[in-house]
Order: structure tokens, then sequence, then C-alpha cells
């Protein structure tokens, strides 16, 4: 029995038209018994890395449940549908006789629908390299490949003219004469037709539609032509979705693009099997009929075969010397800290921590994040280190992160006199951070005791092998940061750099209003379930293209973007931005996270208004502290600002949202250690809500608490627990598994050894997702920052928080005064919170700080 070949299907990822699930197109066409099927989106191979990985995982898990297991599994070739143009028709190179009246006025290039297909791994290179110039050079109006570049780029590529749109049947729909059509079919490698339904649709607008006999004699036509000309004619649906069921969800689809007459589209477009195929081409002779379903689309892509994209090694950016460079700069630090001498222990973990990085090749990653904080500070702004690069000493010591992960110690900058044993120390308990040490002297030399430390261990970094691959998430303020990620291109040894993709799809209440308006014009009456069914269908169809907040792709010297993915160009910004999402390139290309955040931006401006430097403020401030759980500080009441009782309003990770102000009043924080446990609790999924809060209140401390991923390890270690064990079950607990079964036997008897209490297991077993403790650490000394200017500085903070982060409250209303300001306060929160514009709830959030600030006096 022949097998059948389609070559020409669109996925998900040809923006608001293809509705191919890429799963499901795999399993069905399995069942179907196609034995190969080209993945051709519109100006888009997006679906290509997606369809690659669901083809390894397929493997790797076995077959669709619901297909015979003798079936075998389609082959994928992959490709694009594009426009081509003539040469004479690019940009401002465009003659006049070459441009045609759209009825408007206007003048548009003519172009062309023509499917591309790769013959190899070089042919996926090229059709990258094509469309990045059709994306940069060739994107006035819309994206287009001159037909010249294609003649130049085509030995590794199969090219065929579409049947809707083709040059060739444009020039048979037309009445072009035979010798007219042969030459157009003669650019092309194959000359694709469609069932008669598909093209019997109006020439143009104004004009007759085709009618079914002259369909079926243009296909006639374009079949004996191709014969003489010896090009292959192939039989293709265009697939824009999979099952014939689906077609009703296109025509909604199609309908929201402004199609109005589609809702009686006679056209199918699912993915048929060869017998559906061969009806559909009855009129033609069956030898005709089975060399364009069957023959032509196999000896056109025979030993083409799937291609495999993965990639041995991920290419890392190297940095001349940076090793050697990134240790100097790391010792340089570490005995500007400890001044007399670097401690034993201190020594030990940047030994073995900048050795892993230098054998597993991170050293290049390090010394560029380096180099970017180092600028950024130079020019006066503080950076934000998210995620957990603070479990990292070497990023500590090289400047990247502002926190020293090393347990809790005192030391001497005078003598060099060390002490890490403190956990005896009454009051002070396991996870607490070195600056709530009680004070002390030096016993040798009598001076001052420093006291640092924030006890976070690197593998919750670098994995408890320190092979896990750093990932830097730097925040820089909002002014500065496309500057840093200029500067990142410029650091020698990077190569180049590319704004990280995205790709934005339609959500449910999109979708369920397109299906709602199109059955409401076509005046047929569905019922909810009916209209959900449609919208499920059109669930994850691409609807827009964007760059990445702050991801930015790096392309190492010597290699090539368009091994990976083509390069468009972006409305705003001073990169280029890769086409693919930066998930489907991370294993072979680095992304450097480099965001924009308001703190760093704040700080700035109050550290200018004020002199005090935010690097100075102390962590250990009894009056900030009480800011937490009251307002007495601020010098007012709580039925000043509308009994709100939390002095930490306008300071977002502190409270800001009633629900984080009421985990504030409920935990108390006494200490700075606090405030860090305070974020995990409420940055994590599962830890707070039915968990810590419960045993709060059942009289546990909230030291014993789990709040961040690492209390765990250090706990466990703390018991006597083996390291590996502990890493372990951390793991397993922070990524959730714990909550299905994932703590197996052995965990269990370890637990149970270390004699870990059962409420502590348990709640393991509620826990979701937990914030790393250098996220909590990071965020805590950011804004705590902010709560000092807030509370000593209050005119310049409050100045401040109207020119950053107020959106919805401006002077002029502020200089109306307090009474102004609770009268619209009161207006708003006495109404039904339904009956609230967005305007007016985004200013019913400010409103409180605006009134904190009238009442403290500050205007």
């Amino acid at each position: 029995m022949e097998k059948r070949i389609e070559l020409h299907c669109h996925t998900k990822m040809s923006r608001l038209k293809g509705l191919c699930d890429i799963r499901k197109i795999i399993s069905k066409a399995q069942e179907l018994g196609i034995s190969g099927i080209a993945v051709t989106d519109i100006d888009s191979v997006q679906a290509i890395p997606k369809i690659s990985k669901e083809l390894e995982r397929a493997r790797k898990y076995g077959r669709h449940a619901d297909i015979n297991e003798d079936a075998a599994p389609a082959d994928f070739f992959y490709g694009a549908e594009v426009r081509l143009v003539d040469d004479e028709q690019n940009g401002s190179d465009r003659q006049e006789g070459s441009d045609e009246q759209d009825g408007s006025g206007s003048r548009e290039t003519k172009a062309y629908s023509s499917v591309i297909i790769a013959k190899n791994a070089d042919g996926i290179t090229d059709l990258y390299k094509l469309l990045t110039e059709a994306f940069t050079d060739y994107s006035e109006g819309f994206p287009k490949i001159p037909k010249g570049l294609l003649a130049q780029n085509r030995k590794n590529l199969i090219i065929g003219s579409c049947a809707e749109g083709g040059e060739v049947s444009d020039a048979l729909i037309k009445g072009g004469t035979d010798k007219e059509a042969k030459q157009a079919m003669s650019f092309y490698d194959f000359i694709e037709i469609v069932p008669h339904m598909n093209i019997i649709y109006p020439i143009a607008s104004g004009k007759r539609t085709i009618t079914e006999d002259e369909a079926q004699g243009i296909i006639s036509r374009t079949v004996r032509l191709a014969r003489q000309n010896k090009i292959p004619v192939i039989a293709s649906p265009d697939v824009y979705y999979i099952e014939k069921t689906e077609k009703e969800a296109f025509k909604v689809l199609r309908y929201a693009l402004g199609n109005k007459d589609l809702h009686a589209w006679k056209a199918d477009h699912h993915l048929m099997t060869g017998e559906e195929l061969m009806h559909e081409f009855s009129f033609l002779s069956e030898k005709d009929a089975k060399d364009v379903v069957y023959r032509n689309p196999a000896k056109l892509v025979e030993g083409i075969g799937t291609l495999n994209f993965k990639t041995a090694e991920k290419k890392y950016p190297k940095v001349p010397d940076a090793f050697k460079k990134l240790k100097k700069a790391c010792k340089e630090k570490a005995e500007s800290v400890y001044c007399a001498g670097i401690p034993e222990q201190v020594s030990e973990r940047l030994s073995t921590e900048i050795n892993n990085i230098k054998k597993n090749g991170f050293d290049s990653i390090y010394y560029i994040n380096h180099l970017l904080v180092n600028k950024s500070n130079e020019a006066g702004y503080l950076v934000g280190t998210r995620g957990s690069v603070g479990a990292s000493l070497v990023s500590y010591l090289s400047g990247i992160s502002e926190m020293n992960p090393m347990p809790p110690h005192y030391y001497c900058r005078k003598c060099g006199f060390s002490d890490f044993n403190v956990y005896g120390i009454e009051g002070f308990h396991v996870g607490d951070a070195g600056a709530d040490l009680p004070d002390r002297t030096c016993p040798e030399c009598g001076c001052a005791l420093e006291k640092d430390g924030f006890d976070i261990p690197v593998e919750t970094f670098l994995g408890f092998h320190f092979d896990k691959e750093p990932d830097f998430d730097l925040n820089f303020a909002k002014e500065y940061q496309e500057t840093a990620q200029e500067e990142l291109g410029k650091i020698k040894g990077v190569g180049s750099t590319y704004y990280a993709g995205t790709i934005g799809s339609l959500m449910e209440h999109k979708a369920i209003a397109f299906a709602r308006e199109y059955y409401k014009v076509k005046k047929s009456k569905r019922s909810d379930e009916a209209i959900l069914k449609t919208a499920n269908l059109l669930e994850g169809v691409k609807s827009y293209e964007s760059r990445h907040p702050g991801g930015i792709i790096v392309v190492p010297e010597g290699e090539d973007i368009n091994t990976v993915s083509p390069v468009q160009k972006v409305d705003y910004g001073p990169l280029k931005k890769a086409h693919m999402e930066y998930w489907d390139m991370d294993h072979v290309f680095l992304k450097f996270d480099i965001l924009a955040h308001s703190v760093p931006t704040m700080l700035r401006k109050l550290k200018d208004d004020t002199g005090v430097d935010p690097t100075d403020i102390p962590l250990n401030d009894p009056r900030m502290i009480s800011l937490f759980t009251g307002v007495s500080e601020l010098g007012i009441t709580p039925d000043q600002i509308g009994g709100i009782d939390i002095g930490t309003l306008g300071v977002s990770e502190f409270g800001e949202s009633s629900y984080l102000r009421a985990i504030s009043k409920a935990v108390a924080p006494a200490s700075f250690s606090d405030v860090v446990r305070l974020l995990g609790l409420t940055h994590g999924t599962g830890v707070w809500n039915n968990n810590a809060e419960i045993l709060l209140s059942d009289g546990k401390k909230l030291y014993e608490l789990i709040a961040n991923r690492d209390d765990i390890f250090n706990y466990l270690l703390s018991k006597g627990m083996d390291r590996k064990m502990a890493f372990m079950i951390m793991e397993t607990v922070r990524k959730g598994k714990a909550c299905s079964g994932g703590l197996s036997a052995e965990m269990l008897l370890e637990l149970e050894k270390c004699g870990v209490p059962d409420w502590y297991i348990e709640s393991f077993r509620k826990i979701m997702y937990l914030f790393p403790k250098a996220h909590s650490v990071n965020y805590a000394l950011l804004e705590w920052r902010l709560l000092y200017y807030k509370l000593y500085h209050p005119e310049h903070f409050y100045r401040t928080w109207l020119e950053v982060r107020a959106e919805h409250v401006d002077m002029k209303f502020v200089r109306k005064g307090y009474e102004h300001a609770r009268k619209i306060f009161d207006d708003y929160n006495n109404r039904p919170f339904r009956k609230l514009s967005e305007k007016q709830r985004r200013m019913l959030d400010e409103l409180p700080i605006v009134l904190e600030m009238l009442a403290r006096g500050c205007c």
C-alpha cells in the first residue's frame, strides 16, 4: 500500500492561521499512515525546535497510546511558506511598473506564496539566513524574499509554487498563456495543487467567482504543463487543521482576522488520507492522481529523513583570560573584606567553587557578569541579583552579588581573628543572618568584630556536583538597562548579541470572544459548552511575537545564530531579535538576563538626594523592624491611612497588598533574618497557606519553619544528615515532588534516623515551590534600604516614590491635601469593588501611601 507524504502543513505557529497542535499532528500522522509531513508555517520556523523536542519525547516515552504499535512514525521535513518578489520590487529599488494598485490608491509589492523545504542541516541554515534577510532587509510592509537571492542559495532547498497565491496558479487563474505559465514554473522544483473547492473564490474584489469546472480545468492544465516542463506536481489540502471537525474553529479564526465571507466557505484544509486526496482529484486520470498524491511527493523528499537538532555541547562565550581575571578579582575582594587574613573556611569554599567553575567552563559567564555589574556600579547604580546567584561565594567576591553566602561568622579586620562557631549563641538559630549576631569585641586585639554571612549553600546554585549551568538574573536601574545590554555586546569574546524572542498566543477568554462573535454574525445558536469546545481549539495559536524584557542571547565569536534561529528587527531597542523563543535556543546559546527594576533607580535618586549610601545602611535597626507590625514609628495612627496597621507601604515586597500585610502581621519579624524568612513565605507556593500559618498558630517558632529551600538543607545538616541526602530531599521538596509521594523510602528512613519531627515532614508534603534563600536575601536587602529612607528621610522617599513607582496619582492631586485624598479614598473604598473602573482600582491601591505621606506632613 502506497504511503502519502504531506508537504504543506501549518501548525499553531502560523500567526492567527494555523490550528495544528504539534503533539497531536505527530500522533495523527502515525494513526493515518502518513509517512511524512513538511511543516511549513507562514513566515515562521518557530515550530521546528518544538517538533524536534516532541519527537524526542515520543521516542523516549513511547508512541501515542491510541495508536496501533505496528504503525510507523512519520518523518518530518522542515520549511516555511514565504512570499517571493521579483528583484526589482525590493525596497527603494522597486520600479513603478512592478507595483499594483490595491483599490485604495496605495501601491503594493506583488508577492507570490512559495513553500521552501530544507534538504539537510545546511538547508536549515540557508533557510534561516533567507528569513533573516526577509525580516530585516526586505521587511517593508511584510517580510519577503527576492527571487534572485533565493536562486543564489537554493542548493540545499526544495522550492515549490503554492496553489493559493503562488506565481503559477496566479498566471493560470488570470488566464495566462501556456508560455507564460511554463515560464513561471521554470523557477520551481515542484508545483502544488489543492482540491478544486479550495480555489473557488472571487478572482478579485467585485469580480465573479471561479466555477467548479473552471477550477478543475486550471488544475488539469497545471498538471499537463508541468509534465511538459518536467516539473513534478504534488497534491495537498494545504493543511491548517488536523481533523475535519475542526473546520468550524478555522472559520472562526479567519472571520476574526477580517475574512467576513468565510463562514460560507467550502474549502477543506484538514489532514487528509491518501484515499481522501485521491477522491478530491478523481477528475484526473488514475495515473496522474497517483503521481500527485503519492509518487511525486515521495520522490521529492527522497533521502532527506528527519533532521536531528541536538547539539553535542552548549556554546559559551570565551573571554580571554577569564579565569585568571576572575580569580584575581575574587582574591582582591576577599583581602579587602577580611583585611588581616582570609579565614580558612572562606579560602576552602572559594577554592572549591572557582576550580569547579573553571572545570565546567563557566568562568567566562561569571567574568562577563562581573564586568556588567562593575560598569553599573561605576555609573552609580546598584544591581539586584535575582535568583540563586547569591549562593555563590565567587559571585560575592567578584562583585556580582552583595550577599556573602558563607555561614554567619565574626571576623576582625585588624588582626585576622574569625569565629564561625556561632550557632551555640543564645537566641541565634540555624539559618539566621550574621547581621543579627550580638555585638562582640575581638578576644585577641579588643576591636569591635565585624558580622557577616547569610548561610546559603553553594549547591542551591551550582548543584551537588557543581556542574549546573549558572543562571544570572541581574536587575539594573530602568534608565541603565539598555546601556547594560549594549555593554554586553562590547565585551571581547562575547560575539554578537540579540534580544531573546517570545511568542504570545490566544488565551481562552479571547478565543471565546472570537467564537461568540462568529456565531452571533452567523446567527447560529451555540451552547456555552459548544463555544468553549471551539475556543479550546484556538488556544495556543500564535497571536504576536515580541522580545523578552531583558533576555539577551549571546552568540560566541565564530558562531552564526542562523544555525539555530533567523533574526528579526524590533520596534524599539538597539539590538535585533532572535526569531525563535529563547527556551528553544538554550541548548545551544546562553541567555543573559539584563532586567530592569525600579528599586536600583529609587536607591540612586535617594542616595543623591540624601547623601546616604544605601550600602552603609545597618541591617539590625529595631525601629525599622517595628514597621512590619505597626506605624507608630512613622508618627501616625492606622486610622489616618484607612485602618492599615503596618508601616511598610510603598515598599512593594514588604506589604503593599492586604495579603502580604496580613502575613507580615502574623509573622511579626523580630530581626533581618525574619524579614528574609517572611519573603520566602510570601513567594513560595504551598508554603504559607495551610502550612506555615497553621504551624505558627500552633506554637512553632518562625525560625523552625520552612520558608526557603535552603532552610531544609541547612536544617537537615544540623541534624547530622549526609550532605548528599540532605540535598536530594531539599530538591525533592522545592520542586513540589513531595506532594505526590516523591519522598522515597530511603529518604523517609534517613529523616527518621536523624530525628526530624513528623510535623516537619508533613510540611514537606504541602510545598509545591520554594524560593531560593539568595532570592529572598536580595529582595530583603534592596527593599530594606528603601524602608530606611522612608523612616529617616520621608520627604525624599515619597518624592522618589511619586516619580518612579506611582502610576495613578500626581503632584497636582497631592497638593490638594490630606482631606481631599481621604474623601476620594473613602468614596472608592465604600463602593462595591466590581463597580470601580480599572483606573479607580489602581488608584485605590496607591491612595493609602498618599494618605500616609500627607499625614506625615510630606508633600
